[in-house]
């Protein structure tokens, strides 16, 4: 047995053949994430130099502390952020995970939640995701906000835990509702039913993405009835809300001058 079959075999070991790129399939030589370098520097990383909501983490395009959502509603979690903007390889990777039934990306995205939980200076006693209703286990057959918050749990050393915050009735889907529809479909939605693990804790949810807040914002209200100390969040994906709204609000404006 000489050196060479011994180093070949530790490296199949570190970098086993047929671990290929969630995104491209490319085979994979320890590059982290589950991403092949292309694809890495492909996502849409929200980097230390965008401007973001002191509130919801969401890139804003101008001198504001806050972004219109948050200058118009009162939330109650303390912070939200998230590594990635939902666009482009990002969304394509959220979408992959819950509607084609790839929930391995998960993992992906719990690595990234835990490394902007180092980022952030977060402190949390313990975590807990958004919940789907029980009865179903989300319309998809598996929570995926669960899956990254377990993840990202493992990664962080931190307590999970999923039986303390429950979604108390179906509500419909937030993606087909406008944001006072959604604030409405959410109200009285989430209940704790471990208030002994929740109070005086720093309590930190986790979700896959956040658009116009409402689903982190009930959860917030009932951990905080529940008698946490604090409540923050973090996303994989956040929506690029205000460059959005911004945009309709030019068109509405040009087309009153164009008339």
């Amino acid at each position: 047995m000489n050196l060479k079959y011994l180093k070949d075999r530790f490296l199949e070991t570190l970098f086993p053949e047929g671990i290929t790129c969630y995104a491209c399939g490319t085979e994979l030589k320890g590059e982290r994430f589950g991403l092949c370098g292309d694809c890495f520097f492909e996502m849409p990383y929200i980097t230390d130099d965008v401007r973001t909501c002191k509130k919801c983490g969401r890139p804003i395009y101008d001198e504001a502390d806050y972004c219109l959502e948050c200058q118009n509603h009162r939330f109650v979690f303390a912070r939200v952020n998230s590594p990635f903007v939902y666009r482009g390889l990002a969304a394509k990777l959220i979408d992959d995970m819950k509607f084609r039934n790839m929930r391995y990306i998960a993992g992906m995205f719990g690595e990234f939640v835990a490394t902007e939980y180092v980022r952030r200076n977060y402190a949390a006693d313990l975590i807990v995701c958004t919940p789907a209703f029980e009865r179903s286990g989300g319309y998809r057959g598996f929570n995926q906000s669960a899956l990254i918050a377990e993840k990202a749990a493992k990664l962080l050393k931190l307590d999970a835990r999923f039986d303390a915050l429950i979604k108390t009735r179906e509500t419909k889907h937030q993606a087909l509702l406008t944001s006072f529809e959604r604030r409405k479909n959410l109200v009285g939605a989430f209940k704790v039913i471990r208030p002994d693990v929740i109070a005086d804790k720093s309590v930190l949810i986790i979700d896959d993405v956040i658009t116009t807040g409402s689903t982190m914002n009930e959860c917030a209200k009932a951990l905080l009835k529940a008698k946490a100390r604090e409540v923050v969040g973090l996303t994989a994906c956040c929506t690029e809300f205000e460059k959005n709204k911004r945009k309709e609000a030019q068109d509405g404006a040009d087309a009153v001058l164009n008339t």
